[in-house]
């Protein structure tokens, strides 16, 4: 039994694993959404309309949605153009 034990021991170690590469740094990539994100809240903010209008959007983007594929009115497409 004793030989059984001391032949585990000599088992030969695993290679060791090789250095991985320092991994990149997301300051970059950080402070760009930060600053798009600034941009894009400052135009939010200053836009002209009324707030309180915000509820009826999904009727309207439902309403326009439906123009776009019912069958088109020949009789405005002068006026439409021109």
């Amino acid at each position: 039994m004793s030989t059984l034990i001391n032949e585990r021991a000599t088992t030969p170690a695993l290679p060791a694993l090789p250095e991985l590469p320092k991994r990149p740094s997301l300051l970059g990539p950080t402070l760009a959404a930060i600053v798009v994100g600034a941009v894009v809240l400052a135009a939010t903010v200053t836009l002209p309309i009324d707030w309180k209008d915000l509820g009826s959007i999904p009727a309207k983007i439902a309403h326009y949605t439906a123009l776009m594929f019912e069958s088109p009115n020949w009789e405005k497409l002068p006026r439409a153009l021109f």
